[in-house]
């Protein structure tokens, strides 16, 4: 029994650890892409894949908690109703033939005993203090972002329901080494605007400061900082929607939960996505071994593929998928 426990205890152990692991790459990752997911309004998404990781993690600690506990009560039983009594009797069969006496019983088993408690309560103390060094210095890292975060001010927003412009006044901004000044510009509504100009000169970073006055806007983005207090911008409408460079792609995620990204869930919405997926020919038949995929290359996904988890889908996608 103890053995088949010793099993359960390893593999749980292990499946732990992959957990973790895939918690800190995953921590990694959307720490690096924090403003990305701020403006493709990922923020449920990357909340909702923490806590069902969490829930994981948790689900896998309590068994084991549980696993070891049965197993340290065996222990204690097979301790006490067989080893005890088993090692009580050969120190007396010692003791009557004269090998040892009472007191050095007392003195071996003694030292032998808080030596063994004071080494292995040590490995633990160690081991158990370089996990909180470890979780203080993340936990210290992401507060300085959040204060970071919080500190940074956007520009002054107002609406104008009747307004035929959004306006800019007075917009003043920093990034980098790239420096921004727009006294006044009017955009008018109901046109399409194309802005031009060098690469890094502040093109959007401007247009990110006009999508964080939208009804659900981001914050200012990192690194970006409103040099003049007085700048405001005044929009004909708060429904704002801004179509990033670069865009959010999570980790350890399937196809379709990130295409139902913003949408209600249940099956009959997963039905009509593969069907919407397969009129825009991005659906395939068949499956992985297919070996049309490797003489015409890959066109589409199969359903199998739709749903299934990989650490990283995205980085495997060329351009044009």
């Amino acid at each position: 029994v103890t053995a088949m426990l010793t099993r359960r205890i390893e593999a749980l152990h292990r499946e732990l650890m992959e957990l973790a692991s895939q918690r800190r790459r995953m921590e990694l990752h959307d720490m690096r892409h924090e403003e990305l997911i701020h403006r493709g309004k990922a923020g449920l998404f990357a909340r909702n894949a923490w806590r069902q990781l969490g829930d994981q993690i948790e689900d896998r600690g309590m068994r084991l908690a549980a696993v070891e506990r049965l197993r340290s009560f065996i222990d204690q039983v097979y301790s006490g109703q067989i080893l005890g009594p088993g090692i009580e009797c050969t120190l007396a069969f010692l003791m009557e033939a004269s090998y040892i006496s009472n007191s050095d019983i007392w003195l071996y088993t003694a030292v032998l005993e808080q030596a063994i408690d004071t080494l292995l309560t040590r490995q633990r103390e160690q081991a158990t203090l370089a996990n909180m060094q470890t979780k203080l210095g993340l936990v210290r890292d992401l507060a300085q972002h959040l204060q970071t975060v919080r500190n940074s001010t956007g520009p002054q927003c107002s609406m104008e329901p009747s307004g035929k412009v959004a306006r800019l006044s007075s917009l003043e901004y920093a990034r980098g080494k790239t420096h921004v000044s727009i006294p006044e510009l009017e955009l008018p509504v109901g046109q399409i605007i194309a802005i031009t100009g060098a690469n890094g000169c502040g093109k959007s970073t401007a247009l990110a400061l006009l999508a964080c006055c939208g009804r659900d806007g981001p914050s200012v983005p990192t690194g970006a900082k409103i040099l003049n207090q007085d700048a405001s911008i005044q929009l004909p409408s708060d429904d704002v929607v801004e179509i990033a460079q670069q865009f959010y792609c999570p980790l350890f995620s399937s196809p379709m939960s990130w295409l139902l990204l913003h949408a209600p869930s249940g099956e009959n919405v997963k039905m009509h996505a593969q069907q919407l997926l397969t009129e825009f020919g991005l659906l395939r038949e068949g499956n992985d071994q297919d070996e049309s995929i490797h003489e015409h290359g890959r066109r589409g996904l199969t359903v199998e593929e739709l749903y299934r988890e990989k650490e990283d889908w995205y980085s495997e996608l060329s351009g044009g998928e």
